[in-house]
């Protein structure tokens, strides 16, 4: 492998290992998920009422809705590493094409 590619796997390594900002929150955030769920679910067993069931529910879709706000926004938030490619290949600028005075004249045809 030439030195172009090696560094350009060593920049995917590098996005790869990057678990800092919504990687780590998206993972805290499912942790708690399941520890919360688990525990009404347990709590669920030791009431043993049928209006505990309603209970269950609703924070199961409270927190099911808390961690799907935070997928959703996790993908609207682009990593540094979006932004420095961003940088390194930017779009040419854009320039008017030079108008043609070729078809148009300001004096009538001669007869």
């Amino acid at each position: 492998m030439n030195s172009t590619s090696d560094n350009a796997f060593v920049k995917l390594l590098d996005r790869v290992r990057d678990d800092t900002g919504y990687g780590m929150l998206m993972f805290y955030a499912f942790t708690a998920a399941v520890l919360i769920i688990s525990g009404s679910i347990a709590a669920l067993a030791f009431v043993t009422q049928w209006w505990m069931l309603a209970v269950v529910v609703a924070v199961h879709m409270a927190i099911t809705g808390v961690v799907s706000s935070i997928v959703f926004h996790a993908f609207d938030v682009p990593s540094p590493a979006d932004a420095e490619d961003a940088v390194l290949v930017a779009p040419a600028p854009q320039t008017a094409p030079a108008p043609s005075t070729a078809s148009v004249s300001p004096l009538p045809a001669a007869a």
